[in-house]
């Protein structure tokens, strides 16, 4: 009678392989670098492998050695197909952070996801940037400095960049696939809000790559009358059509901001699709009539009764 041959794939053991009688086993151990172990095993019923290690790809071959012995041979539990090893390639190393941050040296890049892409969403509508559970940046708070905007409070308390929706109200240019490359510099001493004493925080420098320049500015051309007898503007209404093209450039709508004239700060809103609140604005200019551009620019944020508001200025260019 042939020999019978049984052949089992070990990946994470205890694999038991019993004889229906004692006799003598030829158990061969086979592994990527050829037999590992060859024995001869004599007056045993059973055999218990145990692969310790991390998954190798052992192949274990357990065969009778002579007339009669080693038949029906029994695994348990039932071996899994062998499964031939991966060919030795070069080592890729899958990045341990977010799947859009990457540290290049002393820099984080964090790329904004696109329009359609998962996160997207995260940045563009609810103002935050997501770095994942685990990410590079300082443990606590941190300090972020962008073209003398300066963000304070930082810090990642869970996936996201917390403190740093200021950010992105600010650059309303950003469409997505940029990077936001954060460099890292030497810690800063600022003023801590909770006890009001300085302390030290870790600072990085914040550039923006992949962006069209930022707009600084914009201006908007005083409208004709539609069926009004009169502007939809002016100090009885106390409105400004802003037109679609140019609205990305102030804050969302249902967000106060400043409006400043000269030294005049004028607190106003965009309910949706116009500028509210700017009665005193344009009582104090009569003069203004079709035709006129109102240039608005850029500020930065601006302290009015207690509270803060993100700033633009405005300047009068007649026509």
């Amino acid at each position: 009678m042939a020999q019978l041959t049984r052949r089992l794939y070990i990946s994470d053991g205890p694999v038991s392989v019993v004889a229906p009688r004692i006799g003598p086993v030829h158990l061969k151990v086979m592994g990527r670098a050829g037999v590992l172990l060859e024995t001869v095993m004599t007056g045993v019923r059973g055999v218990e492998l145990t692969n310790s290690a991390q998954p190798s790809g052992q192949t274990v071959e357990l065969r009778g050695t002579g007339k009669g012995d080693g038949q029906s041979v029994v695994a348990k539990p039932p071996s899994a197909r062998p499964v031939p090893a991966a060919p030795k390639t070069a080592a890729h190393t899958k990045s341990q952070y977010h799947r859009n941050v990457t540290v290049v040296g002393k820099d984080i890049e964090v790329r904004l996801d696109a329009p359609g892409e998962k996160s997207h969403v995260s940045w563009s509508k609810y103002k935050a940037l997501t770095v994942g559970n685990n990410n590079p940046f300082a443990n606590g708070k941190f300090v972020v400095r962008c073209k003398g905007e300066v963000y304070e409070e930082v810090s990642v308390p869970g996936s996201y960049l917390s403190g740093f929706n200021k950010f992105f109200e600010t650059h309303t240019e950003l469409k997505g696939g940029e990077k936001l490359v954060f460099t890292r510099v030497a810690d800063v001493t600022v003023k801590d809000s909770g006890t009001g004493k300085n302390v030290k925080r870790p600072c990085y420098d914040l550039r923006v790559v992949g962006s069209a320049p930022a707009q600084r500015t914009v201006s908007i051309t005083l409208p004709p009358a539609k069926k009004a007898k009169s502007p939809s503007w002016g100090a009885h209404y106390g409105v400004l059509v802003v037109p679609a093209a140019v609205k990305p450039f102030f804050p969302k709508p249902k967000a106060d901001f400043v409006i400043r004239d000269a030294s005049t700060k004028h607190v106003v809103r965009i309910p949706d699709g116009y500028i509210s609140g700017l009665t005193a604005f344009f009582k104090a200019h009569p003069t203004l009539k079709v035709g006129d551009e109102l240039v608005f620019r850029k500020e930065s944020d601006v302290v009015v009764k207690g509270d803060t508001y993100p700033c633009v200025s405005v300047k009068i260019v007649k026509h």
